[in-house]
This record gives C-alpha cells, structure tokens and sequence, in this order.
C-alpha cells in the first residue's frame, strides 16, 4: 500500500478471488440434474396423471416422496410463504372437481400460470429446459387421455412453447444492483415474475439468469423505467479498488 491508494498486487489478488467465486457460483448453480436428483422432477414429469396436492408441492418445490404435506405446509422458502403452498393446493383440488381428467405435472405448471397464483420459480425453468419442440411435419396429436384440458372460468389451456429472449446474462442480484436507479420496483417484479409475466419474457434456463434486454423491454412496456441512466455494472468494482483508503 502507497500513497492511500491499492497496491496493484493487492489488486490483483482481489479480482483473482472475485472472479473464482464467481465461476464457482455458476458451477453450484441448479441444473436439471440438480432437480432431478433432490425433487425426482424427471420422474414426476414422466408420469400421466399427478394428483393436485402432489403438483401443489412440487410446484412449491416440495418432493411429495420424500416430504408430506402436513409437515411441510407451515414451511416459508426462498420464494413462498406457507399460505402460497396452500392457496395452490386448494386452486388445483377445485380445478380437479370442477373438471375431472388426468392431468400431467407440466399440465398443472399451465394451469397455475392460467390461474396466476404463486409458485416456485424453478419449474419455470425445468419445463423450459425440458420442453421438446415436435417435429415440422410430424403428427403432434395426443392420446384422448392427454388431449387439452378444458379449464373453467379465466384459464385458458395453450401449448407450452419459449419465448424469444434476447440480450446478454445477468444474476439477478447483477440485474437489480445495475437497473435499481432506474427501475425502483425491480426487486418486487422478480419476486413475483412466475405471475407478471417477467419469467416468461426473461427468465434465463439456469437458475438465477436473466436475459438483459429482455428484462428490459418487458419494463419499458410497462413503463416501470425512469429516465436516470444507471451506472455500468462494472465501474462499481473498479471504482473501488481505486479510491483513495482513508483511515479514521
């Protein structure tokens, strides 16, 4: 250290830290393996007909082998609170006894997106990471059994397909710390992006990505954006290893 200011080594030892904790962040991030091995989300996918209150616990991000209900329902989460799990649990039970058919686990993912209720984001991004698109020419046409559900009152049953998404990848804390001064309900869209509509437009396939521009344009069609420029993601750690250290 000379003259207030970061020695270069000191410098570059930080950055080396930051940048392996970074790279380290995107190893351990959740993957369709991850999902598969801690809910048996394949196995559930798999399966022709779920019944709700397994596919209110999965969508809560629940294992319904491995966890009851009872045990579970008092639960908050990362995402829920414990009256989410069971606002679901009781949509989908209507759902079954107002329209009775076999219903798969990406059957019920529709139905609460059609309903606009609360759920875990990770199947949001499994069944984007697992969706198949048919192919050109092919016959796409299901057995009765998983013919389209017809679902009563505002849901509408529609094929699942991705949407476009454009832009370059940031975490979401990037995101929030970057667009924050310009975007002030940020944080509360991204907790809610499962009903808004902000997953669909910009949710990336690994957990915690989201597509930048994408984000962006969903806001500006909202008018959520001021017009306070933000400052570049990058200065903020730059900036600071240059400052001059003041002792107190």
């Amino acid at each position: 250290m000379s003259n207030g200011l970061v020695d270069p080594s000191d410098r570059q030892i930080f950055l080396d830290r930051h940048f392996a904790k970074t790279r380290s962040d995107l190893d351990h991030r959740p993957s369709v393996e991850w999902f598969d091995e801690t809910l048996e989300a394949n196995h559930w996918a798999s399966l022709n007909d779920v019944s709700p209150g397994d596919a209110a616990m999965l969508l809560c991000r629940f294992n319904p082998n491995a966890e009851k209900f009872d045990d579970v329902q008092d639960t908050t989460t990362d995402e829920l609170a414990p009256v989410h799990l069971k606002q679901l649990q009781q949509r989908f039970e209507d759902l079954s006894k107002s329209s009775p058919t076999p219903r798969t686990l990406r059957d019920w993912h529709l139905a609460a997106k059609s309903m606009k209720v609360r759920y875990h984001s990770w199947i949001d991004e499994y069944m984007e990471a697992t969706w198949i698109a048919p192919v050109a020419g092919s016959d796409t046409s299901e057995p009765e059994a998983r013919a389209p559900v017809p679902i009563v009152d505002t849901i509408v049953t529609k094929q699942y397909q991705p949407t476009k998404k454009e832009g370059i990848l940031l975490k979401r804390k990037a995101l929030v710390s970057k667009y924050r001064p310009t975007w002030p309900d940020i944080e509360s869209d991204l907790n809610h992006a499962s009903e808004n509509g902000l997953s669909d437009a910009a949710k990336g396939i690994n957990f915690g990505d989201w597509f930048e521009s994408s984000a962006l344009a969903w806001a500006e069609q909202r008018g959520k954006r001021t017009s306070k420029k933000p400052e570049p993601a990058s200065n903020s750690m730059y900036d600071l290893l240059g400052k001059k250290i003041t002792k107190y």
